[in-house]
């Protein structure tokens, strides 16, 4: 499995990557990558931080390296933008991972290709749970030092499923929000352009009763816990944005 996150934003993200590391950890799934698709720098500091508290710093991460997103206090929610907890993590040495910004990690296309070509056919799923800048620039790659295929006809090989959550507003640039508006069709060049024996599922906001999830890990995570960190300061203190029964699972 290959979790693409815009990690900052929201802490769903967090929810994902730290249930997805759970599983990893008891065999349920095999976690190949994660890698983080704004270009805000602190994004994959954020995935490092939650990997290296569950033991995975051999994870392959990467990053979205480029303007779209790259301001990471502003465009969203007033002046705290995609960093809503990303730098009391990354700051905190008790919690931050081997990677703290972009400028360390590979580039996300880079990581992408490394696990699939290792990977072996059709065993691939990918939860794309962000902007799709990484998968659109990914079937546009070229063969290179891991694989003689292009990017293209490795994903035809190697991925069996992409689960895309919530394209209204992931395909849309987080509504217009982390501009500019021209990256936004990115999304169609990433999702109309798949191959065709690839199974996509769009899971989109709204259509199901509301999940709240998180809330444990108040309880249940140590104080080093970057999870609980990025949940109590965002969600589940009695300041937070949306109460103490944890966040919205639309990831």
């Amino acid at each position: 499995m290959i979790v693409d996150t815009d990690m900052g934003f929201d802490v769903d993200d967090v929810v994902a990557v730290c249930l997805a590391n759970t599983l990893h950890m008891n065999g349920e799934i095999d976690l190949l990558a994660v890698v983080h698709n704004t270009g805000c720098e602190l994004g994959v500091g954020g995935v490092s931080a939650m990997n290296h508290f569950y033991g995975h710093d051999n994870i392959t991460v990467g990053a979205w390296k480029g303007q779209f997103g790259s301001d990471c206090d502003k465009h969203y929610e007033g002046t705290s933008g995609q960093n809503q907890y990303l730098s009391k993590v990354i700051d905190n040495a008790a919690m931050r991972g081997p990677v703290t910004s972009s400028k360390d990690a590979m580039l996300a296309v880079d990581a992408y290709r490394k696990v699939l070509a290792a990977a072996p056919n059709a065993s691939v799923n990918i939860a794309s749970i962000g902007m799709t800048t990484n998968l659109r620039d990914l079937l546009a790659t070229k063969p290179d030092q891991y694989s003689p295929l292009g990017g293209y006809d490795l994903i035809a090989a190697k991925v069996a499923k992409i689960v895309w959550m919530d394209g209204m507003y992931n395909f849309g640039c987080a509504a217009g929000n982390i501009g500019p508006a021209d990256d936004c069709y990115g999304s169609a060049q990433a999702a109309l352009k798949m191959p065709p024996n690839v199974r996509l599922v769009f899971s989109s906001k709204g259509e199901n009763p509301d999940i709240y999830t998180g809330a444990g890990m108040q309880t249940h995570h140590p104080q080093n816990s970057p999870c609980r960190e990025a949940m109590k300061d965002w969600c589940c203190s009695p300041n937070g944005k949306w109460g103490v029964d944890g966040r919205l699972s639309w990831d």
